[in-house]
């Protein structure tokens, strides 16, 4: 029987392929990105011929009608989203995502979408503090996209009736905004995961919300798309 000498090193290893599985994952993201762009020309005619017929009904008295059309008018806007988050999606991992960069006020910005969000909730009532002025270069819609993604989590996962606080600063070179509920909060060993891709916290099924878990990867994205912004 041979013995092997204590001082000698065996290394064991392997090579695995897995050009196959980038190539079936590019073609999944490829096809992904091909079919929202298609949906996307549709579910806008969708929505303007379900408003028109909406307000038909409603200048015809059609109550019932003009009620169930306003339902179906909201699910094509869930629809919309959706697709736009899909094409977000594959745009970042591609590495296509891009800024249309202008100088923004970023407190009328914040206020402009603290109003849109305040319309769809008469539960809580968003409170905003502007400790300075501040300019940027970046892209307005993309920071628009990120708070309101911020406030509607807000809104789910606190209690009715309860103040949700938004403010706006300067830090070093960086402008901060801050958005704080008062709800159940987040373990801490959740803290650093709920910004990976379809992650969903399901501990409490009760106080989870159906959805992709995909606005703070996106959010996340976008965040440090724009790291790089520099203030005005």
């Amino acid at each position: 029987m041979s013995r092997i000498d204590k001082k000698s090193t065996i290394c064991v290893g392997f090579v695995l392929d897995i050009s196959k599985q980038k190539e079936l994952e590019a073609r999944k993201d490829e096809f992904i990105s091909t079919a929202s762009h298609e949906l996307k020309t549709p579910i806008t005619s969708l929505k303007v011929l379900t408003e028109f017929l909406q307000q038909k009904a409603l200048k015809n008295r059609q109550t019932d009608s003009a009620n169930y059309l306003g339902r179906m008018n909201k699910q094509v806007d869930k629809l919309t989203e959706l697709v736009n988050t899909l094409l977000d999606v594959t745009q970042m991992q591609a590495g296509k995502l891009k800024l249309k960069k202008t100088m923004v006020d970023l407190n009328a910005l914040i206020k402009e979408v603290i109003t849109e969000v305040q319309t769809i909730t008469t539960t809580h009532k968003i409170v905003f503090v502007a400790r300075s002025k501040i300019f940027l270069n970046a892209d307005a819609d993309r920071i628009a996209q990120v708070i309101t993604n911020l406030l509607t989590n807000a809104i789910k996962y606190s209690p009715k009736d309860t103040e949700i606080l938004v403010s706006a600063g300067v830090k070093k070179d960086d402008a901060v905004i801050s958005v704080k509920d008062f709800g159940q909060g987040i373990d801490k060993h959740y803290q650093e995961t709920i910004f990976r891709q379809f992650f969903r916290v399901n501990e409490n099924k009760n106080a989870t919300y159906p959805g992709l878990g995909m606005g703070l990867f996106i959010s996340k994205q976008i965040g440090a798309k724009a790291s790089g912004e520099n203030l005005g």
